[in-house]
């Protein structure tokens, strides 16, 4: 083989690698289906400071997503695995209202969103103790 027919052999396959490379990313890129709403968003458990929920699992067709759990108000925003169908969202307020919903999102970006949840934590109903020791000479 000449140097020349080695150069073009070099160069083909560089094409050839560089096409199904943008046709492996254009294709993902096409996937503009959303994953399926996390449905039955419910709470689990309840107490003074935090909120326990959990849903149904969402499917998509890439097999690939992720839950973001989110609070009304609160820029947090707690990343999940398709695997975890559940969270505790810890350090609320007793006795307060809360909104929290879930996202399901694929790897190409598209996302569905549950339901809102509205729960409102424990009221704290406990009176404080007494001070003790008091001394008044």
């Amino acid at each position: 083989m000449s140097v020349l027919s080695a150069r073009r052999a070099g160069a083909c396959l560089i094409v050839v690698v560089a096409f199904a490379m943008l046709a492996t990313s254009a294709t993902a890129a096409l996937d503009l289906t959303p994953p399926t709403k996390p449905g039955n968003l419910r709470v689990t458990a309840k107490t003074l400071t935090s909120v326990s929920m959990a849903w149904n699992a969402s499917t998509d067709n890439s097999g690939n997503l992720s839950y973001r759990v989110r609070l009304w108000g609160d820029p947090t925003v707690v990343t999940l695995p398709k695997t975890q169908t559940s969270y505790t969202w810890t350090g609320l307020r007793p006795g307060v209202q809360y909104y929290f919903w879930v996202e399901a999102v694929d790897g190409s970006g598209n996302k569905s969103t549950s339901d809102l949840l509205v729960v409102e934590t424990v009221r704290d109903t406990t009176a404080p103790s007494p001070p003790g020791n008091l001394d008044v000479g």
